[in-house]
């Protein structure tokens, strides 16, 4: 069987998918959540958050009410 993902890039969008999880429904700092998975620089998270969802952490944190959370994205 083939994946389309590597082990390092499984493990980057998992981490990203619970710290988008987290952004839109707990009041854990930004800063708070980046560390907690992994990222030791906040603007590093950032960068790569957006990249991957088209926003930026503080976006999700403030459309959490517009975004539906459980929506699976495309890679």
């Amino acid at each position: 069987q083939e994946y389309s993902l590597t082990v390092s890039e499984w493990i980057r969008e998992e981490r990203l998918r619970t710290a988008r999880h987290l952004l839109m429904t707990t009041d854990t700092s930004i800063k708070s959540i980046s560390e907690h998975l992994g990222y030791s620089n906040q603007a590093i998270f950032a960068k790569v958050f957006r990249q991957r969802f088209g926003f930026t952490p503080r976006d999700a944190r403030h459309s959490a009410s517009r975004v539906d959370v459980t929506q699976e994205d495309d890679l």
